[in-house]
């Protein structure tokens, strides 16, 4: 069995294991977002080895109802960020809060949450061209949102899946494709604002039906694999090389882990 090569590893200065990541490229160098635990925002500079921690303001903060919860704090169990006008944008929400975006640097919050909107399940930065976006998904459904707080909401059509607990997004010969599931999977086309595909759990007989080294696959399970790693918490974080995480990829969505589901509608 191949050992997959590990560049740098370092651990946050935290007592709080990490649960969820995401990285964005600045000036060229790695910046790895974490969020704790505890949910306090952490960054980690590869260049430097530095890590530093990411005050962030209260989310609900524009909401009139939270003058009566003036010691409340952000509950972030999933984040995604991306770099936008020259600076790192952090989207983010979890399991008893909304999602909101800020700017990392300061803490700003740019687009926040209200009381009564749908919890985050995940969250993820949308891959393509065009103004930047975050997919998030909900006890509601699957959301795509943009940086501006007067850009509604859309749904995504036919996502109200059960239980959702991972998305992901991936740009695939120009298109801008998102993948959500819990108790079934769906795949959309941004573009198309359509879902192309549904999967439901699979049986023996039927796992033929889905191609584990497809592209979309490969970036679900890359979601799913960081899941697994990152349930329970762990506090030491590390890079590997393009050519690994491939390798780890590919190695993970064949046997003898199988995708647990089976298409029920063709990848149009």
């Amino acid at each position: 069995m191949s050992v997959t090569p590990v560049l740098l590893s370092s651990q946050i200065p935290s007592s709080s294991p990490v649960i969820d990541l995401a990285v964005v490229e600045v000036g060229g160098v790695p910046l790895v977002v974490c969020a704790g635990r505890d949910d306090a925002v952490w960054t980690w500079d590869l260049q430097r080895d530095l890590w530093q921690k990411r005050p962030l303001t209260y989310a609900f903060a524009e909401d009139p109802l939270a003058a009566g919860y003036p010691d409340a704090e952000n509950e972030l169990n999933s984040l995604a960020a991306a770099v936008s006008g020259g600076r790192v944008l952090l989207a983010a929400g979890g399991h008893e809060q909304g999602s909101a975006l800020w700017d990392l640097e300061s803490g700003e919050l740019l687009r926040g949450a209200m009381y009564g909107e749908p919890y985050v399940g995940s969250i993820a930065t949308v891959k393509g061209e065009g103004p930047q976006r975050f997919v998030t998904g909900t006890d509601a459904g699957v959301e795509v949102w943009g940086l501006s707080a007067e850009e509604p909401l859309v749904e995504l059509p036919d996502s109200d899946i059960h239980g959702i607990c991972t998305v992901a997004a991936a740009q695939i010969n120009g298109r801008s494709l998102v993948v959500a599931g819990g108790s079934d999977v769906g795949v959309w086309d941004l573009a198309r604002d359509g879902q192309l595909a549904s999967f439901t759990r699979m049986t023996a007989a039927s796992k033929r039906l889905l191609c584990p080294r497809s592209p979309i696959v490969r970036s679900w399970w890359r979601r799913r694999i960081r899941d697994r790693c990152m349930y329970g918490g762990c506090r030491r974080a590390r890079a590997m090389s393009p050519s690994a995480i491939r390798s780890s990829v590919t190695k993970a969505a064949s046997p003898p882990w199988p995708p647990p589901w089976s298409a029920t509608g063709p990848l149009r």
